[in-house]
């Protein structure tokens, strides 16, 4: 944190030291992606939950409209809390992305027929 209180000291402008672009932001997000993606791998889609080229296109328009609401989302003036909601959304990212809106998708769509029907 030395640096922190030296860049307090002498920077010109004090509105350039922001909570996001501190070391502990860093470690926050990194750790909070890591459990994301862990968690996303912990789980998986139900048997035959393979996504056609639709669903995916779907999904991917999902993901980006939720990674936009969790960047837009409103950041605690409390340093604690600023970390912790940090740390929270990127954990949500990922496990949003990578399992809960293809499961949604999926689940939305109409059951497939088996081409051994006929």
């Amino acid at each position: 944190m030395g640096s922190i209180r030296l860049a307090t000291k002498w920077c010109s402008n004090p509105s350039w030291l922001r909570l996001d672009t501190r070391p502990f932001a860093s470690i926050s997000r990194d750790t909070g992606s890591a459990l994301g993606l862990g968690l996303a791998a912990s789980f998986s889609l139900p048997r035959g939950g393979r996504l056609d080229p639709w669903q995916r296109l779907a999904s991917a328009l999902l993901a980006l409209v939720a990674i936009q609401v969790l960047h837009r989302f409103l950041q605690p003036t409390d340093v604690t809390l600023w970390y912790s909601t940090n740390f929270l959304k990127y954990a949500i990212g990922p496990w949003l992305v990578t399992f809960l809106l293809p499961r949604l998708v999926l689940s939305l769509s109409p059951p497939r027929r088996s081409p051994h029907t006929d």
